[in-house]
Parts: C-alpha cells; structure tokens; sequence
C-alpha cells in the first residue's frame, strides 16, 4: 500500500495509469488514476475532490467497487 501511495513499481503487481471517472454523487469528483493488480491483491489509486461548499466526511467502506 505504501509502495501504491508513493507511485512506486511493486514486484509482481503490473500498475496501470488510468484517469477513468467514476459517478458516485453529485457533489463529489471521483477519478480512478492507478489500478494495481496481483495474484492476491487488487488496489486502485483514487482522486477524490468536495464539489459542495460543505465539509463532506467519507470511509473507506464508501468505495467498494464490484470485481470486473
């Protein structure tokens, strides 16, 4: 995951940039930038941007995404 958030090559993972939007609500900007897949690890870098006026508190658990 450090190696993820530091834009760093991981052994055994291919990383792919994307820059891919991802509609969850209105007033939120989701933006997909980095997908990195392994055998047993699935991790996406993601860009997130408060589109409202008001503070907006967001969980990781906001961002399950189905398997594709």
């Amino acid at each position: 995951i450090l190696a993820m958030a530091d834009d760093k090559e991981i052994t055994g993972y291919e990383k792919k940039a994307i820059s891919k939007s991802i509609p969850v609500w209105n007033d939120v900007q989701l933006i997909e930038r980095q997908s990195y897949k392994g055998s047993h690890f699935h991790g996406l870098v993601l860009e997130v941007k408060n589109l409202s006026n008001s503070q907006i508190n967001i969980q990781e658990k906001d961002f399950r995404f189905d398997k594709k």
